[in-house]
């Protein structure tokens, strides 16, 4: 289920990491729409017309927006957006796990890999990617990985077919080959949460 969204007195969206040092934080803003009985019924984002936008931010944007089934990237400079907010019945399927494994990866390390129903955005892809240092230690991260929009009738079977006679499809996913499956750009924290919100 859609949480109701913070405002202000307003009705703009109270953000953590807006940063006013920034001009494009100042003229970026996101904006609810409210019915006469003050439920939440829409979203507006506003993409400022020019500066700079802080990384935090900008990745703060991405997640509002991508929960409620909108994809900031394709705000562009000076453009704002609207979105109708879903109203929260009991009938609201919940995201779940269709399929879980973990294959063998570089360095002898494994690494998981999940096909998941999601409750908004459909059936998604979801791999750990590589994210070892010499500070945090060599292993696979949710942080590090890839999400992606597959086909409804997906699976681990389907997509470890052949996509050419040098590469299988799901390495094309990921590799953001096949235009059909498209990448999400979500942040490697929406990908975390998601991942292990399933996975506990």
């Amino acid at each position: 289920m859609t949480n109701e969204i913070k405002t202000n007195s307003k009705n703009f969206v109270e953000f953590e990491k807006k940063d006013w040092s920034f001009a494009g934080d100042k003229g970026t803003w996101a904006k609810v729409k409210v019915d006469e009985d003050g439920n939440q019924i829409a979203l507006i984002v506003k993409r400022a017309a020019k500066g700079t936008i802080s990384e935090a931010f900008e990745n703060e944007m991405t997640d509002l927006c991508s929960e409620h089934g909108l994809d900031w990237s394709d705000v562009r400079c000076g453009q704002q957006a609207e979105v109708e907010i879903s109203a929260e019945t009991e009938e609201v399927k919940e995201t779940e796990v269709v399929e879980f494994r973990t294959q063998d990866g570089s360095y002898d390390f494994t690494f998981d890999q999940m096909i998941v129903d999601h409750k908004d955005h459909g059936r998604l892809l979801i791999s750990q990617g590589w994210g070892g240092d010499h500070v945090n230690g060599e292993q696979y991260r949710w942080q590090h990985g890839v999400i992606a929009k597959i086909h409804d009738d997906d699976t681990f079977a389907e997509l470890d077919k052949d996509w050419n006679p040098l590469t299988t499809t799901i390495d094309a996913v990921l590799q953001g080959q096949d235009k059909d499956r498209p990448i999400l750009q979500w942040t490697g924290d929406s990908i975390y949460n998601i991942a292990t919100s399933l996975t506990r």
